[in-house]
Formats: C-alpha cells, sequence, structure tokens
C-alpha cells in the first residue's frame, strides 16, 4: 500500500526518490499485464486461418508491451507530473481497459498518493477504465470535492461518515484483489478511524469531537449513530468494530477515560482484525 501522506517541503532529491519508488511499485503490476492483455480492435473482415490469428495476438501484445515499456520510462525519469497526466490522455484511448487501469495505478504509484490524483481530471475519461476502476475514480472525486475529513476535522455529520465508510467497505468485498482495492481499505481506514477516535490521537491537544459539552463523555447522539448503523448494516465489517466501540462505551457508561483511549490506540489493529472478506 501506498502511504497515504504527501510529504511537503521536501528536498528535490527526496521527492524524486519518493516518486520512482511509488511509480516501480505500481509497475510490479504492469509487468504482470504486459504479457497477457486484450486489445479492443475490430477483428478483420473474413475468415482468419489460425496462423493469422497467431499473428495478430503476437501484434497486439508487442504492441501492449511496448506502450507499457514506455510508460514505465517515463514513471521513473518525468519531473512534471503533467508529463505523466498528458500520456495517460494521449494513449488510454488505442489500450485495453486492463492496461487502462495500470495506467491509473501508474499514475498513483508516481504521485506516491491515491489522494494526490485529479479526479476530476481523469473523470473525463471514465469510461476507458473497467467498472471497477470507474467506481473507485467517482468514490475518490467526491472525496475530493466534498471531503469527509478536512485540516485535522471532520466536515460531515457522523451518519453520513458512517455512511461513506460502509460503501467504501462494499467497493473492497466486490473488488478484493483489484488495482483500486489497497488504496480503498486505506480511504476506508481513514474514515472509520475518525468516526470512532473523533480524532482524538494521544498525542496532540485535539480530543474526541464527538464528546458531550462536558468533555467527560461521549454524546448520546453519536452513541445513537452507532447503533442506528449497527442495525442497518449489522452484517459487515465496520458494524463488528462499532459493535466492539458500543460494547466498551456501555460497559463505561460513555466516559471518556483510560479504557476508551486505550481502544483508540490501537483503532487500526481493531479494523484490521474486523476487515474479514469472504471468499
Amino acid at each position: 500500500m501506498w502511504s497515504g501522506k504527501v510529504s511537503t517541503g521536501s528536498p528535490a532529491g527526496t521527492e524524486g526518490n519518493m516518486k520512482l519508488k511509488g511509480a516501480l511499485a505500481a509497475f510490479m503490476v504492469l509487468a504482470f499485464a504486459a504479457g497477457g492483455c486484450e486489445r479492443t480492435a475490430e477483428e478483420p473482415a473474413g475468415e482468419e486461418t489460425e496462423t493469422e490469428a497467431v499473428i495478430m495476438r503476437e501484434a497486439e501484445e508487442l504492441c501492449t508491451e511496448n506502450l507499457l515499456q514506455e510508460y514505465h520510462a517515463l514513471l521513473v525519469t518525468a519531473r512534471q507530473t503533467e508529463d505523466v497526466y498528458v500520456f495517460l490522455e494521449t494513449h488510454i484511448g488505442g489500450c485495453s481497459v486492463k492496461d487502462a487501469d495500470q495506467l491509473l495505478n501508474g499514475l498513483i504509484g508516481y504521485l506516491t498518493n491515491a489522494d494526490a490524483v485529479d479526479y476530476n481530471r481523469v473523470a473525463k475519461n471514465k469510461n476507458y477504465f473497467s467498472e471497477e476502476m470507474q467506481e473507485f475514480i467517482e468514490i475518490m472525486r467526491r472525496e475530493q470535492n466534498e471531503p469527509a475529513i478536512g485540516d485535522c476535522e471532520i466536515e460531515i455529520p457522523l451518519t453520513q461518515l458512517l455512511l461513506r465508510a460502509e460503501e467504501l467497505e462494499e467497493h473492497a468485498r466486490q473488488y478484493m484483489g483489484g488495482v483500486s482495492y489497497p488504496y480503498v481499505y486505506d480511504k476506508y481506514c481513514e474514515l472509520l478511524s475518525a468516526a470512532v477516535t473523533g480524532f482524538y490521537d494521544g498525542e496532540s491537544d485535539w480530543t474526541n469531537c464527538y464528546l458531550d459539552s462536558d468533555e467527560a463523555h461521549i454524546e448520546e447522539a453519536a452513541v445513537q449513530a452507532y447503533d442506528d448503523f449497527v442495525r442497518a448494516y449489522p452484517n459487515g465489517n465496520t458494524a463488528g468494530v462499532l459493535l466492539e466501540y458500543l460494547d466498551l462505551l456501555k460497559e463505561n457508561d460513555r466516559r471518556f477515560n483510560q479504557k476508551l483511549k486505550r481502544f483508540y490506540g490501537r483503532i487500526d489493529s481493531v479494523i484490521k482484525e474486523n476487515f474479514r472478506i469472504d471468499a
């Protein structure tokens, strides 16, 4: 998975190394894609001999391989993000859906962060991607245009935040092992963690934004939102995390105490333990 953060103010050499590592990681997938992709060219008129079919197939595979090799070289050497966008936009119409997905994957790797992609721009060519990536683009575009989480604060009501987490979980369930899976999982963890902890991290001055006015208890409205969500979506991974949290809240009469804070401290592990995808 990508780190999920973009460093700012880094020396040019450090930023270049990060982009190189991201690009190379993305192309571990591209290397496998190069040998077996199908293009969407029309079938030649008339009957096709076995030899002609072999020649056509080999030509298509060579074209795909050459395209991905050229893209790989660009990702390793490009100094401007615009060059990568232009390459994707220039070639996406002539490659297979599978390769189109990998072009976007390479862009994410180059930027080292799925959030850094301009999804409004990518969406202009959305129809060239697979259904998985079309859905992913729309999810990420909404997060850019109407972010659930801003600079150290939650921008939408808790009920909506939980629903967005559920949408990400459903995408991950449907496309387990897909190109978008690691990026969706990272975003899912980010949103669900915020929904539970209210941004409490135990280190800064931030506290749980779902505290009651006395700043000693989790507010009843938040507990009700968790409970309502679990009743509506009882079988998901998100419900598993919230049920564990609800039990803890009830045991402690909603008190914002050390037991809750310790739970927040291991929230990433709790999410991972509950994030089971049935085959």
